[in-house]
């Protein structure tokens, strides 16, 4: 179909459309799935709450995917702005994955997702690995059919990859990785073997309180950047980051009293993920472009704070002097 002219106003008013109508409700539920994945990670305890939160905002989701193939064949055919356009073309990308999977297999996803983060709580700090194992196979049975429903050219991987790093391929990436390997593994056990350790006897001074652990966390996290006044630190089984967008980012950590650097690294690099978060234009929420561009973009920043900046030895003394 030939591309017609439109006016700005004209444009706008269809883009508006889009976001008003489909774009920002979807935005909205998936701020009520954010917010309820949160909840249960941190606070629920009991697996019904999980099931009955996720499900209901998934079966919502799925309903608003049908009224939106009209409009972005509306869009398509108009000739927008760059900014619309680039819009237009990741909500596509979305669209597109969206409609190729069954609402069966969708509503199975979330609850089998639901339940396995329960068990998988209950397992690690059980150390049973053989009840969370069933779990873990389904998630991986899901996972392969869902990705024989993307479609794919050579690996079945290349249609999860590109969910997360857009036009990636595992042709792409295995020479990285074999580069990667190569040089890395012997300078591991290089450093391992060693005679050159580290002093870490005072670590034996005791035990480093939560509270203390909590409250230099958090410091820390403020010297980097992030923004306590739209985010909040909590306590979880497993470190994560997640955001409803730059305006209320929260990220996790978890304690050892015995062990503090696990509670240091995680916040540093959950803090990475939260400012970059935090650093997304406010007015472009809602819309791709107030959205991550990639996951390797955001690991990148994660990685940043936590190893770059966290293992120098500039840290140790701006902090220890």
């Amino acid at each position: 179909m030939k591309k017609q002219d439109i006016s700005e106003n004209q444009a706008n008013v269809i883009f508006l459309s889009l976001g008003s109508n489909v774009g920002n409700r979807k935005k909205n539920l998936e701020k009520a799935k954010y917010l309820l994945n949160s909840n249960n990670f941190i606070i629920m305890k009991e697996l019904a709450k999980a099931n009955l939160g996720n499900q209901s905002i998934n079966e919502l989701l799925v309903q608003f995917t049908i009224s939106m193939g009209k409009l972005l064949d509306t869009l398509e055919s108009q000739k927008l702005s760059d900014e619309q356009a680039a819009n237009v073309r990741e909500i596509r990308r979305s669209y597109d994955k969206a409609t190729k999977l069954p609402e069966e297999l969708v509503e199975e996803k979330a609850r089998h997702k639901s339940q396995a983060l329960q068990v998988w709580q209950e397992a690690r700090s059980e150390n049973d690995f053989a009840k969370f194992q069933p779990y873990l196979e389904k998630t991986v049975e899901l996972t392969c059919k869902t990705a024989e429903y993307y479609g794919y050219d050579d690996n079945i991987y290349d249609a999860l990859l590109d969910i997360y790093e857009p036009g990636m391929t595992v042709a792409q990436l295995d020479p990285l990785f074999a580069g990667l390997r190569e040089a890395i593994v012997p300078l591991v056990k290089a450093v391992g073997e060693s005679p050159n350790q580290p002093d870490t006897s005072f670590l034996d001074i005791g035990k480093f309180s939560e509270e203390k652990q909590r409250q230099f966390s958090m410091k820390v996290a403020e010297s980097i950047g992030f923004d306590f006044n739209a985010g909040r630190m909590d306590t979880s089984t497993h470190p994560f980051c997640s955001g409803a967008g730059p305006n209320d980012v929260r990220f996790t950590t978890r304690y050892d009293e015995e062990f503090p650097f696990g509670c240091l690294y995680g916040v540093m690099h959950e803090t990475g993920h939260g400012t970059y978060e935090q650093g997304l234009l406010a007015e472009h929420e809602g819309t791709p472009m107030g959205q991550a561009v990639s996951l390797g973009v955001h690991e990148s920043e994660s990685r940043m704070w936590e190893n770059m900046f966290g293992r120098s030895n500039e840290l140790c003394h701006y902090y220890i002097g």
